[in-house]
């Protein structure tokens, strides 16, 4: 069992759950039945991987430019960014932890993530009801890195 392997078995037993690299080195995580994260390990770092929008908005104008000021803010607070990825149509939530890595630390920062993205999943779902909301709102300062 290799380094990643121990830390996220490690990882897994402190939420109670299995988790596993696939042979692709990914490991699917789903919280709450609604926040999906895909974990994938390179020999420098984890990159987190989190579903915001299946299908989002692409014409809307407002959309885009809620989610370039949201990138922003994760920017300066060094919490990652948001993409959006073609092949599978989606908004993604992208951070990355350094490695190497200590469990704890491990499961310090996905506690932080999980708090980020449950604030970016909220208020991109509430752009896309077309419900504006401000982006001085959205507190990113409890997640993240």
């Amino acid at each position: 069992m290799n380094v990643h392997d121990q830390l996220l078995a490690q990882l897994g037993q402190a939420l109670g759950l299995p988790l596993v690299f696939d042979a692709n080195g990914q490991c699917l995580l789903m919280l709450d039945q609604k926040l999906m994260i895909s974990i994938r390990y390179g020999d420098a770092q984890w990159t987190f991987y989190c579903m915001l929008a299946q299908k989002p908005q692409l014409t809307e104008n407002h959309y885009w430019q809620t989610c370039l000021q949201l990138n922003l803010k994760l920017a300066e607070q060094g919490k990652g960014c948001i993409c959006y990825e073609p092949q599978s149509d989606a908004l993604l939530y992208l951070t990355f932890i350094s490695m190497p890595a200590s469990s704890p630390l491990l499961s310090e920062f996905l506690g932080d993530l999980v708090d980020t993205y449950q604030a970016l999943q909220s208020h991109v779902e509430t752009e896309m009801t077309g419900t504006t909301s401000s982006i001085n709102t959205i507190n990113l300062s409890a997640g993240g890195q």
